[in-house]
């Protein structure tokens, strides 16, 4: 009973992720209308993304910004981490972190099937609707999952 909006909200997302793929299996012919999709799937997951994230740092987010930061809407660029959090923001670098490249972070983030143990961020919403979206247009239709994927680190990149 504590997590049902997260729980509510999720399954909501899920279910227009599985709309999106049920419509590229039908509409595959048309590819205007696929690229379409494929982008909105790519916003969905990336949302959840925003969303997971912001919900693994909620105490520490300014009183007054916690609603607006849980809607997801804005993009996890580090001006808007900063402006949001009660305590700031704070880069990482040296020898110390784990990951030296983004691109590692974004594998550990995104990747399954590589034996790597993620702990907390194993069975995060974000995960699922990902591998799902994976799967559904390896299966629907293998030529969009390029696609699919090149947008995905394109926009998380861009706007993350």
């Amino acid at each position: 009973m504590r997590r049902r909006k997260q729980a509510r909200g999720f399954f909501d997302i899920s279910r227009q992720l599985e709309l999106a793929l049920d419509w590229v299996g039908t509409y595959q012919d048309n590819e205007q209308l696929c690229d379409r999709l494929v982008s909105w799937m790519v916003h969905i997951c990336l949302v959840q993304f925003r969303l997971d994230v912001i919900s693994a740092v909620k105490a520490e987010l300014k009183a007054e910004e916690q609603e607006e930061a849980l809607r997801g809407e804005r993009g996890l660029s580090y001006e808007y981490l900063n402006e949001i959090m009660s305590g700031g923001c704070y880069l990482m670098l040296g020898n110390k972190t784990e990951f030296k490249q983004v691109s590692d972070l974004r594998h550990f983030l995104f990747d399954f099937d590589d034996g790597l143990a993620r702990e907390h961020w194993e069975d995060r919403p974000f995960r699922v609707l990902y591998r799902r979206a994976r799967t559904g247009i390896r299966i629907r239709n293998r030529q969009y999952k390029q696609m699919f994927q090149a947008r995905l680190w394109e926009w998380l990149y861009k706007y993350h």
